[in-house]
């Protein structure tokens, strides 16, 4: 079975709130790796 990045990122991101990570961090966390994957397109 395939997993989409959606998916996959959900389950990760829920792991580690569950685990007891501050969901903000996380989405800076998150924002700042965009921002450096994809900000060379802007």
């Amino acid at each position: 079975m395939t997993t989409s990045f959606k998916e996959a990122i959900d389950k990760l991101v829920n792991q580690r709130i569950e685990n007891g990570a501050d969901p903000i961090e996380v989405f800076e966390e998150l924002t700042r790796e965009a921002n450096l994957v994809f900000g060379q397109y802007e």
